[in-house]
């Protein structure tokens, strides 16, 4: 084995500090910046993009606006841009009513309200509900409008009846059965007598409303036995 000269010895070390600073130096370079996702929106975003939607769009469902805001800062802009494009929504009246922009079910007669052929505006709970302009419900079959009733049998037992546009159906339970022609005579005379009142009696019974079915959670409804927005309705 060959002995290695100073000068031998000399240019190793000189080489190995080399080597020992430029890879201190690469090693202190800044380090790429790792994605945490998207960029999330500004809270000027978030406010300037529900206030368009509730002039734009009133009856966008608010877990379709949460997905928006929750694709971050670009997404919110695509659709803030989006949005101030569109016009705002009619206002039918100062009781805070609007033309649907959407078909739905009509909650006084339960038919269908194309889009733009009716009314609509947030009930008590907070959710949207549409309906036919006055006198627009379609004529049914039936002497009283579409809803919920309850009457006494020919052998005196109280029965709840649930009429829509498809039908006269008898409610057992939560199941529906639809009434035979023949047996409807009788008992749509017993509830044309007073619709009303029979629809109040199966809100009171049941602990729904008479007319649109949901559960009746106000004291006062629970005693009338249907709910305040269904009252008006039916008054006006």
């Amino acid at each position: 084995m060959s002995h290695m000269t100073v000068e031998g010895l000399r240019a190793m070390i000189e080489n190995a500090e080399a080597s020992s600073t430029l890879y201190r130096a690469q090693d202190n370079r800044p380090k790429p910046r790792k994605s945490n996702g998207p960029r999330p929106a500004t809270e000027n975003q978030i406010r300037f993009l529900r206030d368009l939607v509730a002039s734009r769009m009133p009856d966008t469902d608010e877990a379709y606006v949460a997905s928006v805001i929750a694709q971050g800062f670009d997404r919110v802009s695509q659709a803030i841009d989006r949005l101030k494009a569109m016009p705002k929504a009619e206002t039918a009246h100062t009781g805070g009513e609007r033309v649907n922009r959407y078909p739905g079910r009509c909650e006084r007669c339960g038919t269908t309200v194309e889009a733009e052929e009716g009314l609509l505006a947030k009930s008590d709970d907070g959710t949207w509900e549409v309906w036919h302009r006055e006198g627009e419900c379609p004529v049914t079959e039936f002497p009283f409008p579409n809803g919920r009733y309850a009457v006494e049998t020919e052998e005196g037992h109280l029965a709840f009846y649930v009429v829509t546009d498809r039908g006269l159906f008898v409610q057992s339970s939560d199941e529906l059965h639809r009434v035979n022609r023949n047996a409807q005579a009788t008992i749509i005379a017993k509830i044309a007598v007073d619709p009303y009142e029979a629809a109040l009696r199966y809100g009171r019974t049941i602990g729904q409303c008479g007319v649109c079915g949901r559960t009746l959670t106000d004291e006062d409804s629970r005693a009338l036995g249907i709910g305040p927005v269904c009252r008006q309705r039916w008054a006006g």
